[in-house]
């Protein structure tokens, strides 16, 4: 059935459904969860009910029109509601806030504080910045363009705790500028990181494409204004009309609002290698 999306991944099977109303949610899941048991009965295999749970996502306005548990069941045993779930190595939390995703990542960053204050003394710069982007950039970068595309207060925790690391690994000076921090070490801010990873997805939609999935390919849509006409806005991607703050959380939204930002000799910017690099510049001298 449509209303079933099944996302697979080694031996962790999750199961997308969209209803109208949770009386719909939960005739569709118990459907689902039927047709499941059937083919695992024929198949030999066993479902591990204690590690079987479902999550609603909704609106956090909406949240007291929930009941907390609903009769969804399989081989008739319930299974439980959770309010937040890891997948792929993400926190996703039933109202989408990113914000325990946030929490954990913060925390982890907090866990090696203590370390760099003692090996900042006995490594070599470019030792030091190996270790940087070995142990913080690396979780700060996974999934960028999702979890830091949220409230500012969520992230403002994470972006402090990256710039006091920065700090303590290279011993720098509580009153050097954040900018020229991340000069330092070659990379951009959070927030920057956020947008410098957008507009570097955009780019593939629009000359790549080939290089991504089939769900990218029709994503962005060039401006209606610019197809007929050799404009100075050639290369903007049409905006969609948007009055709320979610939705111009959308992907969509938010890749052609930085994209048409961007100026002309950038977006023209055929190879993806020469585009990066303007764009990094870019994002350097704007102070954006």
């Amino acid at each position: 059935m449509q209303y079933y999306k099944p996302k697979l991944f080694a031996d962790d099977a999750n199961i997308f459904i969209a209803g109208y109303d949770i009386d719909d949610l939960v005739f569709k899941a118990n459907d689902c969860l039927d047709r499941i048991a059937l083919w695992c009965l024929a198949n030999k295999v066993v479902v591990n009910t204690d590690k079987t749970n479902y999550i609603i996502f909704h609106k956090s306005v909406s949240s007291n029109k929930i009941p907390e548990k609903l009769n969804i069941h399989i081989n008739d045993n319930i299974i439980g509601r959770v309010k937040s779930t890891r997948f792929l190595g993400i926190i996703i939390d039933e109202t989408l806030s990113w914000k325990m995703h946030i929490d954990m990542i913060t925390s982890k960053l907090r866990s090696y504080t203590g370390i760099f204050y003692n090996i900042s003394d006995y490594l070599n710069f470019y030792c030091l910045r190996n270790v940087y982007f070995a142990l913080i950039h690396s979780h700060l970068l996974y999934c960028i363009e999702i979890y830091v595309n949220t409230y500012d207060s969520y992230v403002d925790k994470l972006i402090k705790m990256n710039n006091k690391v920065i700090r303590i690994l290279f011993k720098k000076d509580f009153r050097t500028h954040v900018i020229d921090l991340y000069k330092c070490v070659n990379t951009l801010s959070l927030i920057n990181l956020h947008k410098f990873n957008i507009i570097k997805l955009t780019h593939r939609c629009i000359y790549h494409k080939q290089s991504l999935p089939n769900v990218f390919h029709n994503k962005l849509q060039i401006s209606y204004l610019t197809l007929n006409y050799c404009t100075r806005r050639k290369y903007d991607l049409f905006l969609p009309r948007c009055n709320t703050v979610i939705g111009k959380r959308v992907s969509s939204y938010k890749c052609s609002l930085l994209w048409n930002s961007l100026p002309e000799d950038i977006k023209s910017i055929f190879s993806a290698r020469s585009f990066l690099v303007k764009l990094k510049d870019y994002f350097y001298k704007s102070n954006i």
